[in-house]
């Protein structure tokens, strides 16, 4: 997983790699996916994706999650009670 320290370019890769393995999932299946992505999403909650529990504020690195989330009908399931 990419680290704060990490260049756009690889956050941008590994999202790809992430959405095109989603892409396969067929029917019923089911993913999860875990790491830690060092990504403060940010308090208040985001539609059905984001919990209200969420800390911190989002910064642009941050945004590209909540996005991919958004794009894979994916949450951050520890922003939820």
């Amino acid at each position: 997983m990419p680290t704060g320290a990490s260049e756009e370019e690889e956050v941008d890769n590994i999202n790809k790699v992430m959405e095109a393995k989603l892409r396969n999932i067929k029917g019923s299946e089911y993913a999860i996916v875990m790491g830690d992505w060092n990504a403060s999403v940010g308090e208040g909650g985001e539609e059905n994706y984001i919990g209200k529990y969420g800390l911190g504020k989002r910064n642009e690195r941050e945004q590209k999650l909540v996005d991919s989330c958004k794009t894979q009908k994916l949450i951050v399931a520890n922003t939820w009670a």
